[in-house]
């Protein structure tokens, strides 16, 4: 796993401790269980989906950092440039819209999570999210968040559990929150894949 990986864990592991704290104050509110669980559902899917996003920009910035402090862009303006021309970020961020809207329909977005033209099969959310960077589709992550949100607690309707959006909520969080850095490492993989590639390029270029 490498560096810039391993220092996004405490933002995660933030971002999570963060979110179960907020869930357990929904929940303990004196409402109805399906404006409760509605609730939770719909802070979950949008502070999910927005703090990815600020999370992506300032990953990309970190990666930027280690690829500008190293030849053949150390000191050398013309091969900066032809980097930012490049432009990875807008190559990784043209695949997601992080968008999210009001009055989710978690069913609606269940159905529409496993109607994308992906082959999912037991893909976890994380490798779901990353197969966008190989595809000519743009993934909506808040679609992501909550199909899979409605997928867990479907699972625990079928269990006939008595807390069931509780328990699948539990068990949701445990799983995105793994399942971030995978995405994250997958993003790494095709942003170096970018530079290498730019790098060859110019190696070309020094040749002729």
């Amino acid at each position: 796993m490498s560096q810039n990986i391993n220092a996004l864990k405490p933002y995660i592991k933030k971002l999570f401790d963060d979110i179960r704290s907020h869930v357990l104050d929904i929940e303990n509110k004196p409402k109805q269980k399906e404006r409760v669980m509605k609730e939770i559902c719909d802070y979950v899917m949008q502070k999910i989906t927005a703090e990815s996003k600020s999370m992506l920009s300032s990953f990309y910035s970190s990666l930027i950092d280690d690829t500008l402090s190293q030849e053949p862009f150390l000191n050398n303006t013309k091969n900066k440039n032809k980097f930012y021309r490049r432009d990875i970020m807008s190559l990784i961020f043209e695949k997601y819209n992080f968008s999210t809207g009001k009055d989710i329909d978690y069913k609606q977005a269940y159905d529409k999570y496993y109607s994308l033209p992906i082959s999912f099969g037991t893909a976890g959310i994380g490798i779901i999210l990353s197969i966008a960077l190989s595809k000519i589709i743009i993934i909506p992550v808040s679609l992501i968040v909550a199909g899979s949100l409605y997928y867990f607690i479907s699972e625990q309707e079928k269990k006939k559990n008595k807390d069931k959006y509780k328990i699948s909520i539990e068990l949701y969080l445990d799983s995105i929150e793994s399942e971030i850095l995978v995405w994250f490492e997958n993003i790494e993989a095709f942003y170096n894949k970018q530079v290498e590639e730019l790098k060859s390029n110019l190696k070309d270029e020094n040749n002729e």
